[in-house]
């Protein structure tokens, strides 16, 4: 996520994510890394993420199921 807004972002992302999961500041980017048993479970810790920062606010339409 580029922009001169990541920096503020970070600690609220830190504190919602779960699992094995973490997030940096490199620059203007905010990195999330994540490790999860299956493709759903990492989409469980990543989706309420995206939804979050996304400026839209939901998810994009891809990632229904």
């Amino acid at each position: 996520m580029p922009g001169a807004d990541a920096e503020r972002k970070l600690e609220p992302v830190r504190q919602s994510l779960t699992g094995r999961a973490g997030v940096s500041l490199i620059g203007e980017r905010l990195v999330v890394r994540a490790m999860a048993e299956s493709g759903l479970a990492l989409r469980w810790i990543i989706a309420p993420l995206i939804a979050e920062l996304s400026s839209a606010g939901t998810l994009p339409r891809l990632w229904h199921l």
